[in-house]
């Protein structure tokens, strides 16, 4: 079950919540945020990116963002992880998470 997560739903059986609606979840929630930018052709760096990895029943959202600059990251660490967490709590009760962020520079190159 490499790609799926797995939640007891009662004694006698249980659903698996498939790595590609974490995913979607976690891509979705980029799109609620000014700020965060997909794609930058000037500085030649690659967009923003999202990994979900599966690891001992747990989700990790691992984020490597490009900001512009005058976004906090703070500020957009604590919006994101609210937002996925009301997300997941939309499809199930209880699912244990935990996200990381990483940034890329956006420093102009000569």
């Amino acid at each position: 079950m490499g790609n799926y997560i797995s939640s007891r739903v009662s004694p006698k059986g249980e659903f698996g919540i498939s790595k590609d609606v974490f995913k979607t979840i976690g891509l979705e929630v980029l799109k609620e945020f000014d700020g965060i930018i997909e794609k930058d052709e000037k500085l030649e760096k690659s967009k923003s990116t999202l990994t979900i990895v599966l690891r001992r029943n747990k989700v990790l959202f691992k984020y490597v963002l490009l900001l512009d600059e005058k976004t906090s990251k703070e500020i957009i660490e604590n919006e994101i992880t609210n937002a996925v967490s009301n997300s997941l709590l939309t499809i199930c009760d209880a699912i244990p998470f935990e996200i990381s962020f990483s940034y890329i520079s956006n420093k102009k190159k000569k």
